[in-house]
């Protein structure tokens, strides 16, 4: 009797450990969830450093990114074939300077991106 529910206890963990991993390869990582939000044609900005400031894209300027350290993500949904152009301005609050691009963008003038794949770039605003 003793083998038989060591042996029907057994069958149970595996059972488990197996509905626990369907789960699992079901649910994907957090990593899917936020690339199904990020769109084939997108821009995702982070904003750092010690300073602050605002970042806008021509398209969309009443949709700024301001807020450091948590990424903003403007997504393109154009036509297919379509060619989007896009440029991002960066302005410094009063009392700080604008340090320049990095990722896909480089410099600090306003950088255009065209935009046809996934672009990660991130804008630096220092104190002076």
């Amino acid at each position: 009797m003793k083998e038989q529910r060591k042996g029907t206890c057994m069958l149970m963990k595996c059972l488990a450990v197996m509905m626990l991993m369907i789960l699992a390869a079901a649910c994907g990582s957090e990593d899917d969830v936020v690339e199904e939000e990020r769109g084939p044609r997108s821009i995702m900005l982070v904003i750092q450093g010690a300073g602050s400031g605002t970042v806008i894209h021509n398209l969309s300027p009443d949709l700024p990114c301001e807020t450091a350290d948590s990424p903003c993500t403007w997504n393109f949904d154009p036509p297919p074939a379509t060619i989007l152009t896009t440029t991002l301005i960066a302005t410094p609050d009063t009392g700080s300077v604008f340090a320049g691009w990095g990722g896909d963008c480089t410099g600090v003038d306003p950088c255009t991106i065209t935009v046809d794949d996934k672009y990660d770039v991130t804008a630096t605003f220092n104190l002076p």
